[in-house]
Parts: structure tokens; sequence; C-alpha cells
């Protein structure tokens, strides 16, 4: 949904990935190459659809010996272990560092799925599906290629990744909001969620204050405009998902939200020297995703006394 009124005026911007189309891996035909040096002639990387965690990466290699070993070096912050079972390579050193696999391939045509995210940051495990780059070089004998660089697309996560189904209250002293959710259905994993609340500014009044924020949130400053107090607070977990309970190949994955109400999200903050004048005003809510440069959806809270 896009904006509403703050006291019927243009809502706040939030803050989310853009949704380009799945990228579809290519096979190039194998041939024979005895030089001895081997060639990669393509380095393709698509997503399982729907699946930020799930990547194949296939490569077209020539020009090696009886066989080869290929190096597929991906960046920190996309998986924290070995991501394939056909893999070697180093221990599991977290999501701070980059990592460097190595797969045998005795033909001109490889092929490897990948699972991307934390296998040992439990509960959560997932990617949210930003772009990356990768890199290959293969090596035979004494020779080597040059290094290929491809690089890995946004994943296209098609279905909305939070339920609308979200309420906001308000009033001088608490700003509240319960029902926040992920998507019940959505097919993957999706990052912090967000909310920015907006209200209205009030002439010759200083900027009313958090005294406590739900221990699930964080409060991160954010700029006000003219005519709005802004305030924006983060969920404190790193990934959430609509996914309940081991499934084959994502048993370390979270909690979701069910429609019977259980695993939604609460959030509330307490406000100091909020003016009285405020009530009977409108507090809008906008919930979204890190990321997001606008906000998915928007609640209205009228204040209260």
């Amino acid at each position: 949904m896009g904006s509403t009124v703050l006291s019927r005026r243009a809502a706040v911007r939030g803050a989310v990935w853009s949704i380009p189309a799945v990228t579809v891996a290519t096979t190039a035909p194998a041939f024979a190459n005895t030089s001895g040096r081997p060639v990669i002639t393509e380095l393709v990387a698509s997503y399982a659809p729907g699946q930020p965690e799930e990547l194949t990466v296939s490569a077209t290699v020539t020009g090696f010996d009886a066989s080869y070993q290929l190096a597929l070096t991906i960046p920190a912050g996309v998986f924290d272990s070995v991501g394939s079972a056909s893999a070697s390579g180093p221990t599991s050193t977290g999501l701070a560092t980059s990592h460097t696999l190595l797969f045998t391939g005795t033909t001109s045509h490889l092929q490897a799925t990948l699972t991307l995210g934390s296998q040992t940051e439990l509960p959560w495990r997932g990617f949210q599906g930003g772009a990356f780059p990768i890199s290959a070089i293969a090596m035979s004998g004494a020779q080597q290629s040059d290094p290929t660089p491809a690089a890995v697309p946004p994943c296209d996560m098609i279905n909305p990744p939070l339920s609308s189904d979200a309420n906001a209250t308000a009033s001088l002293w608490r700003l509240s909001a319960a029902g926040i959710a992920a998507n019940y259905g959505y097919p993957g994993v999706i990052g912090k969620i967000v909310l920015v609340i907006a209200v209205r500014k009030v002439a010759g009044e200083a900027k009313p204050e958090t005294s406590t924020v739900h221990s699930a949130w964080t409060r991160t400053d954010v700029a006000d405009e003219s005519d709005k107090w802004l305030y924006r607070f983060t969920t404190t977990q790193s990934h959430h998902t609509s996914r309940t309970g081991p499934q084959a190949g994502n048993s370390h994955r979270g909690p979701a939200p069910d429609v019977s109400g259980g695993n939604h999200y609460e959030f509330w903050a307490d406000m100091q020297d909020m003016p009285p004048s405020l009530v009977n005003s409108d507090a809008v809510f906008n919930f979204s995703v890190e990321g997001d440069t606008a906000p998915r959806f928007w609640r209205l809270g009228t204040i209260t006394a």
C-alpha cells in the first residue's frame, strides 16, 4: 500500500529491496581441450524459485587434463559453513568472513547447490536474498585459469513478506502495535522488521522521547521532517520466516505466524513529554522490512490521553 495522511497529510516513508527476475542457469556444450591450462567459459548462479537460501552454481570448464579443481569464493555475510555436500573447504568461521569452496570435476560441466544463511546462529537461518558477487578459479596440475567473476542477483521473492493484519494504538504515554508478522505462507526468509512512526510536530514543544522500548525492538534515530516527529524501531532478530517447524533442508529455521494467532510480534514504546494537544490526532505506523525504500503498509493510531 502506498501512503496516507498524518492528520490527513502524507505519511512518512519507511525504509527494501527491488525484485528483479530470477536468473536462469544455462549450460554450455562440453568440448575437448587438452592444453592443460583450464579455462572457465561460463559461471552462472540461479536461485530455486522463491528460495533465498538455495543457490545453484554452474560452471563450464575446458582446457584441463583428466580432472580439475574449481575454487569458488563467496563473500562474507552469505553463509557461515560449508554450503555444499560435494565441496571441501575450511571449517565454519562465521558470517563475518568470506569462504572458498573446492569442487573436483572430471567433465566440462560442473554444478553444485549451495545452502546459504546461518547453520550455527540458531534459531534463525536463511539468506535475505540480496545481490552479491562470486568468483571462480579452475586448477589442473600446475596450471590455473584466470579468475572468473559472476554477479548473483537479488532473489525474486514474489509474495508479500509481511502480514498487513497488524493493528496500532497510541496514547500520550505509549505507542504500540500487535499482530506484526511474516505473511502466512510466505515462501522464504525475510530480514529485520522495521517500524517508523510519525507524530505531528507541535510548535514550541521539544520532541518527545522514548523512555522504554519492548525488548524485541531497538530504537534508531531518523531525521525528522518539517511537520513530523519520526521514530524508527527495528526488531532485534536478524531473520523472520513464515515456515514452521523442521523441514527437509530447513531444520533450523525459526517459528512462523500461524492462523491461530501465535508467533506474532508485539511492539510498544513508552513515551515521555508528549504534548497534550496531540490528543485526537493521528500517529502513523509504517511497516517495512530492513532495506525498504517505502513502507509495505501503514496503520493509523489515534492518540488518546
